[in-house]
C-alpha cells in the first residue's frame, strides 16, 4: 500500500539520485552479547568487503560511482589470519564515524545498511530486506576463519525466500561462478 500511495503520489525512486533505501537492523539481532553482535558484524564487512565490486554494487542497482559516494566500501582490511578480537577491531575503526559507508556504524541501536538504490517495487524492497535477513543469519552462525572458503551461492542460492531468489535471478546472481 506504501508503495502504491507513492507512485499515485508521483513519487520517484529508483529514476532519481536523490534517493536510496536503507535497511536499519536493531543490533541485537546480530548477537546475545556485544562482543556476538560486533563480530557478527565484522563478518559481514569481511563478505561485504570481499564481493563490492562484484554482487554487492549489481544486487544494490547502483553504478559505481554512485555507490563510492553514499555507501562507500567498509574496508575493513580484515585478513584470514587476524583473530576474532582484530576483526572487531578493524570493523569498528574502518567507520572512522563515516555514515556513508555501505554498512554505518555510527547508530547507537542499529546498524544501517545503506548500498541498494531507491526503489518503489515492494517485492524489492522484500528482496533487499531478505538479503539482510540471510547475510545476519549465516555470519551468526558461521566462524570468522569460514568466512574466507565462503562463496556467494553457498549463502544467497537455497535461502528458501522466493522475492530473494527471484530478485537475485533477475539480476544474474543467482547461482553463479563465485568471484572471489
Amino acid at each position: 500500500d506504501i508503495c502504491n500511495a507513492a507512485l499515485s503520489y508521483g513519487y520517484l525512486s529508483h529514476d532519481t539520485d536523490t534517493c536510496g533505501l536503507h535497511i536499519h537492523a536493531s543490533r541485537s539481532i546480530f548477537g546475545d552479547t556485544e562482543i556476538e553482535r560486533d563480530l557478527t558484524v565484522a563478518k559481514i564487512m569481511l563478505l561485504v568487503d570481499r564481493w563490492y565490486d562484484t554482487y554487492i554494487v549489481r544486487f544494490a542497482r547502483r553504478d559505481l560511482s554512485k555507490m563510492r559516494r553514499w555507501a562507500d566500501k567498509p574496508n575493513a582490511d580484515i585478513k584470514p589470519g587476524d583473530d576474532d578480537y582484530d576483526a572487531i577491531q578493524k570493523s569498528k575503526d574502518s567507520s572512522h564515524g563515516d555514515r556513508y559507508k555501505a554498512i554505518n556504524l555510527c547508530n547507537y541501536s542499529t546498524v544501517e545498511f545503506r548500498f541498494f538504490r531507491g526503489t518503489l517495487k515492494k517485492n524489492t524492497i522484500i528482496a533487499s530486506i531478505q538479503w539482510i535477513d540471510t547475510i545476519i543469519q549465516y555470519c551468526k552462525a558461521t566462524p570468522l576463519k569460514d568466512l574466507w572458503a565462503t562463496g556467494w551461492n553457498e549463502i544467497f542460492c537455497n535461502t528458501g525466500h522466493e522475492e530473494l531468489t527471484s530478485y537475485l535471478k533477475q539480476r544474474n546472481l543467482y547461482n553463479i561462478k563465485d568471484v572471489i
